[in-house]
């Protein structure tokens, strides 16, 4: 399997695990941007979860 493929997948399952959460689970950068959200968070702010 090609490294890109493992971290595909890594993150797949990451994220699987975080939308499990019954909790919002969100990530921010250092610009106070959101890169990441489980789909309880967009769910609160009635957004659609982007890919």
């Amino acid at each position: 399997m090609s490294p890109l493929r493992t971290l595909r997948d890594e993150r797949n399952r990451a994220m699987t695990v975080l939308d499990m959460a019954g909790d919002p689970i969100f990530v921010k950068d250092c610009e106070h941007r959101i890169i990441l959200a489980n789909q309880a968070f967009c769910e609160l702010l009635s957004r659609a979860k982007h890919g």
